[in-house]
């Protein structure tokens, strides 16, 4: 047995029935990796090549082999409580060694009894098998292409394009859902023969054929509404759910841990202070120091004497941003607006600290009832899905794309009836349930978060191994047997009891945890407390209400994403007049949000797209 790697953050593998030696290294990851410490290799068995990309990091492991079995893994794996129940591992993250022992106890099954954030690989050269997973999160992301009886696997898009005998032909109605939807449907990609595996799916492959899978564990569809929990032994349950959960997952070495203004992130904090040894700093960024995430931050960790790192988004960042910003379109593989590139700057000044990051992503997702400001659903597409005839809204949706949009009309009417039968076919996938509502909260947990979020939490592979416990397998499972579907029944119509329902989730488990948390304000100029009180809703109302008017006296900027992207523009001219097939002349109208920017630039770039 032997580890040939730390922890890795990209791979790609080719592998075909004959010995192959056909494998094209990935010549543009270079350009992407300014001050990213790492090291680049090869693997090769009897039936494949591997190409790897990894940090050289003592405490991660990436590629490892033993007795004719290669496992690869991007992130981190965990036991769920089904395994947990039925096998002693001594720690809680699984070392690659005893994925290669749960492997040959479970074969394909095994990726019923693992969680965490993850792409994992393995090629069995005794059995002839290679099964490709990624987690029920579906955050990291795997592509896969099948050309005859090679196959091509990749967590970059650009690697299987450089890797394919054939050149990939565009995906036209992927592309226009991508600009219709703010991301293409199902498993399309911008290129027709390379997919993007589907999170409760996973592959096998025995050197010859390819065969797609469903995982066995699934979102209890049929089982909505006869929820295991009501309200009040929800509450009850929460904080040992949620603490379990951080029990599995909080890492034991050093690591950074968020700590903005608001709920999310302080539920964790609650939690890590009743754990003397465990080392970590707390973290949060903002352009002005005196922004609510970060002043909010510092007063809570001066006062728990926790170590506070502002990262400011200043000179610093802004100096090299227009490279954060294509590091950001390449590293997302095209799908990530510019609007973000903060977090490449952010999240390498985290990793000079720890490759390690807890973070409070999702929890107010999950918990909040969906509404139009609710960032893992894009409008068009929450409107089409609800629309009685789906069909003609998703065309009316298209002419409007067609008069507003940089894409030619030519392109969009080329290609109109396609995408309209595509799309209709996903939302008719949807409908699980009768209650449009519940069909959406699944879509979001199935769906939503790694089509959304996805974007950013791929591309930090470079920099961090990031950690959530709101996504984790087991929490979710959990939430699933509590009322809170009730909070998402009424989807798009304003519910105030749901909408109190979705903040107090979170008051049971720092009530629990740390009364100091409870206390203090947000950055909302409330507490937590608050909604415990007589007065409430009326204090939270009036505290809410000051906390704006004193914001806007001190105009505080904490992100001013429209002015950083200036910068870009100001440099790259050539993207935003170039015309063709697809584009036309970006406008002042398409650069406010540098969504169009961003995906012109990664059609358009041959070094961006591969």
């Amino acid at each position: 047995m032997r580890f040939l790697s730390n922890m890795i953050f990209d791979f790609s593998l080719v592998l075909s029935p004959s010995a192959s030696g056909e494998l094209v290294a990935n010549p543009f990851h270079a350009n992407y990796l300014k001050n990213v410490d790492y090291h680049q290799g090869i693997v090769e068995g009897k039936h494949f090549k591997a190409e790897y990309f990894a940090h050289p990091d003592p405490d991660g492991e990436g590629v490892y082999f033993e007795s004719g079995i290669y496992v690869f893994l991007l992130g981190r794996i965990y036991p769920n409580k089904k395994l947990s129940g039925e096998t002693k591992l001594g720690t809680p993250q699984i070392a690659l060694r005893e994925v290669v022992k749960l492997y040959l106890k479970y074969r394909e099954e095994l990726v019923n009894y693992l969680k965490g954030f993850y792409v994992l690989v393995l090629v069995d050269e005794n059995y002839k098998e290679c099964l490709a997973f990624t987690s029920r999160s579906g955050l990291y992301k795997l592509y896969y292409s099948l050309e005859g009886e090679r196959l091509l696997l990749s967590t970059s898009l650009s690697s299987v394009k450089l890797n394919k005998k054939e050149p990939g032909i565009s995906d036209e109605v992927g592309i226009i859902q991508h600009g219709l939807f703010e991301h293409p449907l199902g498993t399309r990609t911008s290129v027709q023969s390379i997919k993007l595996l589907d999170n409760y799916r996973y592959l096998s492959y025995d050197f010859h054929f390819l065969k797609v899978k469903s995982k066995a564990i699934d979102l209890p569809v049929h089982d909505l509404g006869k929820s295991l929990y009501n309200w009040p032994e929800t509450y009850r349950e929460l904080p040992n759910e949620f603490n379990r959960v951080l029990d599995t997952i909080v890492p034991k070495t050093i690591f950074n841990c968020a700590l903005t203004g608001g709920f999310d992130s302080r539920t964790i904090v609650s939690y890590l202070v009743n754990r003397p040894e465990l080392e970590y700093r707390l973290y949060s960024w903002a352009a002005d120091e005196r922004w609510h995430d970060v002043e909010v931050a510092k007063s809570i960790a001066g006062k728990l004497g926790k170590s506070y790192q502002a990262i400011l988004l200043n000179d610093d960042m802004l100096d090299n941003y227009c490279y954060y910003a294509a590091q950001h379109i390449y590293w997302t593989d095209g799908l990530g607006s510019i609007n973000r590139t903060n977090q490449m700057y952010s999240h390498w000044q985290l990793s000079q600290y720890s490759r390690d990051v807890m973070t409070g992503y999702f929890g107010s997702e999950l918990f909040r009832p969906m509404s139009r400001q609710n960032i893992m659903i894009s409008e068009t597409f929450v409107d089409s899905y609800l629309h009685p005839d789906r069909k003609s809204k998703v065309k009316e949706a298209l002419r409007s794309l067609a008069q507003s949009s940089p894409f030619s009309r030519e392109f969009i009417e080329r290609h109109l009836d396609e995408t309209v039968e595509d799309s209709y076919s996903y939302f008719r996938e949807m409908d699980l349930t009768p209650e449009k509502g519940y069909n959406l909260l699944i879509y979001l947990i199935k769906t939503g978060f790694w089509k959304f979020f996805g974007q950013e939490f791929h591309a930090q592979r470079i920099h961090n191994c990031i950690h959530s416990p709101y996504m984790d397998d087991d929490f979710i499972d959990f939430l699933l047997q509590t009322p809170v579907w009730e909070i998402h029944r009424k989807t798009y119509r304003f519910d105030p009891r749901s909408m109190l329902r979705g903040q107090a989730f979170y008051l049971p488990i720092l009530k629990a945890n740390s009364s100091l948390l409870m206390n203090h304000p947000t950055n909302r100029g409330f507490s937590p407390a608050d909604f415990e009180s007589w007065l409430f809703p009326l204090n939270v109302a009036v505290k809410h209400h000051f906390h704006k008017k004193k914001l806007l006296k001190r105009n505080i900027m904490g992100f001013n994403s429209k002015a950083w992207n200036k910068l870009v523009y100001a440099t790259d001219s050539a993207t935003i007049t170039r015309k063709g097939d697809i584009f036309g002349e970006l406008t002042q109208d398409h650069l406010k949000s540098g969504f169009w920017y961003s995906l012109k630039r990664y059609l358009e770039t041959e070094e961006l797209s591969g």
